[in-house]
């Protein structure tokens, strides 16, 4: 009886331990993570010939169209790794967007485990061909609050835009379909996805790290030949 016993309070005790730990990694936010965020790959790949980034007439450009550093994004506007990317790139704004150095761009990879990503890069698109993505994109990730149809009303609204008039856009609707497919062809998986200068960079950057980025292609581009005076 004894020996039931202690098994029984050793069992008690693992799904005590199994409980915690599902509730740490629920409350830091792991469990949204896709799993490609868990390897680490430190060492960037560089893509060239017909795998180079092409920018199309349908990428919303923030900064100018010369600055010659270019960063491309594939985002899902629910994951909590884009919103940190973003508001990382936007401390930077003033440094390097704002001063013509970097220009970037923001693509659709809306992910499976999340219920509304589509529904927002969908109206993200719809709000680009309004001239309203970037002030869209901005509210949302920028907001800490769940999803809801109110808030992407309110969005929405705030971006100039009719939500339902979006989501039966089609124009809209295949355009995000073309960047799932253009990362699906490139083999991306997790979000975020970045490219600076057609090279690859897998998850968040911090504010730091992509100061390092930017000045290390800065760097690599006035030690490059030139004819100019």
């Amino acid at each position: 009886m004894k020996d039931k016993i202690l098994i029984i309070l050793s069992s008690l005790q693992t799904l005590a331990l199994l409980a915690i730990l599902w509730f740490l990694l629920y409350h830091n936010g792991y469990l949204d993570r896709p799993v490609e965020e868990y390897i680490i790959k430190e060492k960037p790949v560089t893509m060239t010939g017909d795998d180079t980034i092409k920018l199309t007439a349908d990428d919303p450009v923030w900064g100018s169209n010369f600055a010659p550093i270019t960063l491309v994004a594939y985002v899902d506007f629910e994951c909590p790794y884009c919103m940190d990317l973003y508001q990382n790139i936007k401390a930077l704004e003033s440094e390097f967007i704002t001063t013509g150095k970097v220009k970037v761009i923001l693509r659709d990879l809306p992910l499976s485990i999340h219920s509304h990503s589509k529904i927002l890069a969908v109206t993200a698109e719809c709000a680009r061909r309004n001239g309203h993505f970037w002030d869209f994109t901005d509210l949302v990730f920028s907001s800490y609050e769940p999803f809801s149809r109110e808030l992407l009303d309110s969005w929405a609204a705030q971006a100039g835009i009719d939500v339902t008039e979006c989501l039966s856009n089609e124009a809209a609707i295949n355009t995000v379909r073309k960047d799932v497919e253009n990362a699906s062809d490139r083999g991306l998986k997790g979000t975020p996805a970045l490219f600076i200068n057609n090279t690859y960079y897998r998850g968040t950057k911090s504010v730091e790290d992509l100061r390092k980025l930017f000045q290390n292609q800065k760097v690599a581009q006035d030690s490059g030949d030139s004819c100019a005076e």
